[in-house]
């Protein structure tokens, strides 16, 4: 990937709910393609759209008719920092789609903790993630690491 397009979006009539805001969104996937939503006012698609302007219409569960306008605002190369903040947000949503817990800034696996029970403790397998752009290409770096908790419950049983 080396350029992506920025879009405006525009809800009539207004959306102020993320999940219909996302659902309504969410119908035009195969127009879309990959894309990345902010869950604010702005959609970042992979391959620019037929037009600059395009308003389509999606409905609801409950059968209301919305429109939604795309406004084609700027193409984002792959040397803007607009474009590791987009890719850092792909990371971290497939990461949370693993149901891995965020602690800090690194994404945890609690299901798979480790627990050492002689020292009431529990160790959580993880990841750090980061992507940068190295020479002429992107680099994605992910990195292990392990977060050593207090186990609470051990604490409460004594």
């Amino acid at each position: 990937i080396k350029e992506m397009s920025m879009y405006h979006i525009e809800f009539s009539p207004s959306v102020e709910i993320q999940g219909l805001r996302r659902a309504l969104i969410y119908q035009h996937r195969a127009l879309l393609g990959g894309h990345v939503y902010d869950n604010a006012h702005s959609i970042y698609v992979m391959n620019k759209l037929p037009e600059d302007v395009m308003t389509v219409t999606s409905t609801s569960r409950e059968n209301a008719n919305y429109a939604i306008k795309f406004k084609y605002t700027r193409s984002i190369l792959y040397t803007d920092a607009m474009f590791f903040t987009i890719l850092n947000l792909i990371i971290r949503r497939s990461l949370k789609a693993l149901n891995l817990q965020m602690v800090g800034r690194q994404y945890y696996d609690a299901e798979a903790a480790i627990n050492v029970p002689e020292h009431r403790l529990q160790v959580w397998p993880g990841y750090l993630t980061s992507i940068r752009q190295y020479e002429s290409d992107l680099l994605l770096n992910c990195d292990f690491c392990h977060k050593i908790l207090c186990d609470k419950k051990m604490f409460l049983a004594l």
